[in-house]
């Protein structure tokens, strides 16, 4: 440790680059220390699901940790930060080449994007599907359309509970909803076997002609872009997707892929069924 003085003197002169003064917008003069204090309060979700997002990998790590009362925050953050996160971005979703009328959101979260998914595409019913349990968010959504909005012809909102760990077999979960589209906003990454996932869904579910995928635009000109690399690093599955990998999966089944946006911070994979002709 240095001296009393020493740290002071170095204190001081933090203080002092900390107190520069810029200039926003060329009108409010805003010191760099408050510019921080605003960004940490403006994405304090963010930041600490982050933060959390650390400590549940440590744990896989260490399993011996006993981390329970931080990973049941984790659980709780999620959600705030997926509600949260809508403000910050602008949608477009992209429309679908097939008509849509039962729509699976798997990996729902907190049905962050059922209205606008709903708003494009129409459904007769809207199914969410996550492993944790999202009844809550549900009823949200259904009082929405139900009470604020007074949609006419709004859909049927369900909600399962259900964790996709065998890709062999969930297909057979998925089925019996008899879904002609699957939307997979930022779940694809979650997935330790993605592209075997995908294919099974477009082999063994006849009634599906629509595939949405949504992952994160990773590149320096998002906001944040580092910890979600972070978070995506640490998964088992994806990553980043790629057009190479999800075309591979296309010529295997008989469905074409379009790359398109969805929002200012996401881009969507589409995947259509290729009509046979007879």
């Amino acid at each position: 440790m240095g001296s009393s003085k020493g740290s002071k003197s170095a204190w001081v002169a933090l203080r002092h680059r900390l107190n520069l003064e810029f200039r926003v917008s060329g009108v409010e003069l805003v010191n760099l220390e408050t510019k921080l204090r605003m960004f940490i309060e403006e994405n304090a979700d963010w930041i600490e699901y982050t933060m959390l997002d650390m400590v549940y990998y440590a744990h896989k790590l260490y399993p011996d940790f006993d981390l329970d009362t931080m990973l049941t925050r984790r659980e709780v953050v999620y959600a705030e930060r997926m509600e949260n996160q809508a403000a910050f971005l602008t949608y477009r979703p992209p429309s679908l080449v097939h008509p849509s009328k039962t729509v699976i959101d798997l990996g729902c979260g907190v049905f962050q994007y059922a209205i606008e998914l709903i708003k494009a595409w129409k459904p007769e019913k809207y199914i969410g599907i996550d492993k944790r349990n999202m009844e809550k968010y549900k009823n949200d959504l259904q009082h929405h359309y139900h009470t604020e909005a007074k949609v006419s012809g709004a859909p049927v909102v369900s909600f399962e509970q259900f964790t996709v760990e065998n890709v062999n077999s969930c297909w057979e979960f998925f089925s019996k909803f008899k879904p002609d589209t699957i939307f997979m906003g930022e779940f694809l990454h979650c997935l330790k076997q993605p592209l075997a996932f995908l294919t099974l869904l477009c082999t063994h579910i006849p009634t599906l002609n629509n595939v949405v995928i949504v992952e994160p635009i990773i590149t320096s000109e998002y906001g944040l872009s580092s910890a979600m690399s972070y978070h995506m690093d640490m998964h088992g599955g994806s990553w980043v997707t790629s057009m190479a990998d999800l075309g591979y999966v296309a010529t295997c089944v008989d469905f074409s892929l379009e790359e398109k946006y969805f929002s200012s911070q996401h881009g969507a994979y589409i995947y259509s069924r290729i009509a046979q002709i007879i």
